[in-house]
């Protein structure tokens, strides 16, 4: 659990902008959250200056996968985790079109106000971060800290492309969807190739023919 003076009024605006969010996309990106330490008893900015004048910062952490400059309004989430850590973890991305095999983490703390929270100027911390190589997995990749560039606040992540059910390949561009009727008879093995079913032949033509017995 996160000790409880990080749990005030603490958001996780994730955002994805390596293209839109579908409910059923070619991939899911996962996000999962091992640790987060954020400290700012002061409650400054990292300019130096109060968060709202004489009150309290209200923190928001925010992601972006291209990088500090492009962040679409239409494929960010967000998740109030006061009182608790964030949920649910790990955080799915369900995204359209091909994995592009890399992305690029943009972080940053930011007090809250009437700006729009991904690029407003009231930052508290940044986690600008290198571009990072990944390829779809069963598996998360090994824990990875960053450390914020104004000292306020360190965060402990790791990640995982899985393509969507029926995606396969590296870039998730390869469909292959069991089928047993009239459309043919054929199941998928681990990258998508279509094996044909006992009593039938020929992938490339949906294994629609049967063999015939002598």
């Amino acid at each position: 659990m996160m000790p409880k003076h990080l749990r005030s009024w603490i958001y996780f605006l994730l955002v994805v902008t390596l293209s839109s969010v579908g409910v059923n996309g070619d991939y899911i990106f996962k996000i999962m959250f091992h640790s987060y330490m954020y400290a700012n008893p002061d409650n400054l900015k990292a300019n130096g200056s109060p968060c709202d004048g004489e009150q309290k910062c209200e923190s928001f952490l925010h992601y972006c996968l291209e990088g500090s400059t492009s962040c679409s309004q239409e494929s960010y989430q967000n998740y109030n985790i006061t009182g608790g850590d964030p949920s649910p973890n790990p955080v799915l991305f369900p995204m359209s079109g091909s994995w592009p095999g890399q992305f690029e983490l943009y972080m940053r703390i930011t007090d809250d106000d009437d700006d729009d929270p991904r690029f407003g100027d009231e930052r508290i911390d940044r986690f600008p971060l290198p571009v990072i190589f990944l390829s779809p997995s069963p598996v998360f990749t090994s824990p990875m800290t960053f450390v914020g560039d104004d000292g306020r606040a360190n965060i402990t992540l790791s990640f995982q492309v899985e393509c969507a059910t029926d995606f396969y390949g590296l870039d998730c561009t390869t469909f292959c969807q069991y089928t047993d009727n009239e459309n043919g008879h054929y199941s998928c093995n681990g990258d998508g190739t279509k094996m044909c079913l006992t009593g039938y032949q020929n992938p490339q033509t949906d294994c629609t023919e049967a063999i015939c017995l002598p």
